[in-house]
């Protein structure tokens, strides 16, 4: 039988459980039990905002092609590894080598807080194949949800105006919604189906059951992708509690160029922090001089402009402000207001005054950041 626990129970489970808790003011996801095999039916973790908890289990399976069953991802042989950010609002899950099947995974999970009673959790699951020829591989994103805690009084149906199967689920006291991104099929099916289904044969998602219930609501979102040798394919969800997500957009960081060498111990890197709409992002660079600011240039595009006596420009510019001074770990960091917009591309280069570098100034890289919610 599933259960519902509070918070403070929750957080205690996952630290004797080596979970991971991550958390943005007043939204929590935690991780706490997580499948131990393949085939493994358990798991449980919990998404809450204002402490008021609406979810039983979020999590990933998959299937290559040929398959007969379903597997989800696991931690067996210490396969898996997880490790939360320094600002606590996003955890990354690693797998290396899923299962001994030749391709790598990464789930990076976030937080991050629309309202006093409202909040986001997203999902993003990213397949490297390693092997030598195309990997073809089925991913699964799944929801066990109780609104308000554990009963079978849930009702689920088709968001108005969104992409079939994302799912508005809601019972007396509240609404939580699942969306995916660029899925190609979806279910909803009451508790345990789904789930079952998924592990014993692999099934190509029906794209129905919607509306649903009152009863025990499970959804989940399928993509179907080919991955050539050596490259990666990224599938993404959310979970929202009350608030309708602001973007349906997917946000992304990324970074381009070389910075320009300082004083050691190594060259800046920003931190990949996602902007998602709504809500405050980090900007954040590391390995820079203790003591000296930072000037942050925001640009309209990326450019490649070799500046004599300066090192090369990576954005056209648009604005620029002064970041916080580097502490004694070489990290500045400053918020930045995300407006609740759908999408946005900006990019950023940083530079500062450094007695080590060529001409006394060092700079950053360029950051890519890309507005949206998912």
């Amino acid at each position: 039988m599933r259960q519902i626990f509070s918070l403070a129970i929750l957080c205690a489970a996952a630290t004797a459980q080596s979970g991971i808790v991550i958390l943005d003011r007043n939204s929590s996801v935690v991780y706490s039990v997580y499948p131990n095999s393949p085939t493994d039916t358990g798991g449980s973790s919990s998404f809450s905002a204002n402490f008021q908890n609406h979810l039983a289990f979020n999590w990933w399976y998959y299937a290559v092609a040929g398959d007969t069953t379903g597997s989800v991802f696991n931690t067996a042989n210490n396969q898996m590894t997880a490790s939360r950010a320094a600002d606590g609002r996003s955890a990354l899950f690693e797998w290396s080598n899923v299962d001994s099947r030749g391709f790598s995974a990464k789930m990076l999970a976030c937080v991050y807080s629309t309202g006093s009673s409202t909040g986001i959790s997203t999902q993003r699951m990213e397949i490297t194949n390693n092997t030598t020829a195309p990997l073809v591989i089925n991913l699964y994103a799944y929801a066990d949800i109780d609104v308000g805690g554990l009963g079978a009084d849930d009702s689920a149906a088709q968001m108005v105006g969104y992409a079939a199967g994302n799912t508005r689920v809601s019972d007396a006291s509240a609404t939580t919604y699942f969306l995916g991104a660029n899925h190609a099929n979806w279910q909803a099916a009451a508790w345990p189906t789904l789930r079952d289904g998924i592990l014993a044969t692999a099934p190509t998602l029906s794209n129905a059951g919607l509306p649903f219930g009152p009863g025990d609501y499970s959804g989940a979102f399928q993509w179907t992708l080919t991955i050539p040798p050596g490259q990666s394919a990224r599938a993404n969800s959310m979970l929202s509690i009350t608030a309708l997500p602001r973007s349906t957009a997917v946000s992304d960081a990324s970074t381009y160029g070389n910075a320009k060498p300082g004083t050691p111990p190594g060259l800046s890197e920003w931190t990949l922090n996602r902007p998602f709409s709504g809500t405050s992002a980090n900007l954040q660079i590391t390995n820079g001089l203790t003591g000296s600011a930072p000037i942050a240039v925001i640009g309209s595009a990326q450019t490649n402009l070799p500046l004599p006596g300066i090192g090369t420009v990576y954005v056209t510019p648009i604005a620029s402000f002064s970041m916080p001074a580097f502490n004694a770990s070489g990290i500045s960091a400053a918020p930045i207001a995300i407006p609740p917009i759908q999408t946005a591309t900006v990019y950023f280069q940083a530079l500062w005054v450094d007695a080590g570098a060529a001409n006394s100034i060092a700079h950053s890289n360029g950051l890519t950041w890309v507005v949206g919610g998912f």
